[in-house]
């Protein structure tokens, strides 16, 4: 985890928010491995006509850890601009953080529902054969949240078992997925894989 006491300046600002877009983007870049770390010059940021944004999310958000999730929750959301991004995303992101476990549990009940329902298990939830998983469907159809993915990947690692050669013609499964895997570690320190297993095991076992 990035130290909270590090202040951004307007140029590590930027490159942050490169690392970030990188670091979603289809390619192997990592940002965590790398530090957020890119090759741009003080000299390139001073001639963008865009500089001012960055200087107003420095002074926002001068703790580097701040700064990522400013930058992590804004790209999540579908804002890649730096003049789109704004603190509101960054609000409602931190409010679903503080609930995170809470909101899992709730998912995980809707998740046993629709299984009831199909005639699924647990395992057939992440299963991905010919189609997309159920798991991806619940997601798609609005009734779970990426957190939901990302945490049961934590759990399960389903990602690593994905089909490459699933039926995908919009590309859904496999950019999703990334998605998943690019969110995941920014999420393990805010998950105890111990509570979050027994949240699922009680979900799916009426314990």
């Amino acid at each position: 985890m990035v130290s909270e006491n590090y202040r951004v300046s307007p140029f590590e600002a930027w490159r942050i928010g490169i690392a970030m877009r990188l670091h979603f983007a289809e390619g192997s870049y990592d940002a965590l491995k790398f530090n957020f770390k890119v090759p741009q010059t003080q000299r390139s940021f001073e001639t963008r006509r865009d500089k001012y944004f960055y200087e107003k999310v420095a002074k926002s958000y001068p703790k580097k850890q701040a700064c990522i999730e400013f930058f992590l929750s804004n790209i999540l959301s579908g804002k890649t601009w730096i003049g789109d991004m704004n603190g509101e995303i960054y609000s409602l992101w931190q409010n679903k953080m503080q609930s995170l476990s809470y909101s899992f549990k709730s998912e995980l009940s809707d998740c046993k529902h629709y299984c009831d329902q199909k005639g699924l298990s647990f395992d057939d939830l992440l299963s991905c054969a010919n189609e997309l998983p159920p798991l991806f469907k619940l997601y798609f159809s609005q009734k779970i949240s990426l957190e939901t993915l990302c945490a049961l990947d934590v759990l399960c690692n389903y990602c690593a078992h994905i089909n490459k050669n699933v039926s995908d013609p919009m590309g859904l499964l496999q950019e999703t997925s990334r998605i998943v895997v690019g969110y995941k570690p920014f999420l393990l320190p805010k998950i105890d894989k111990q509570k979050y297993k027994e949240l699922a095991i009680n979900a799916f076992t009426n314990l």
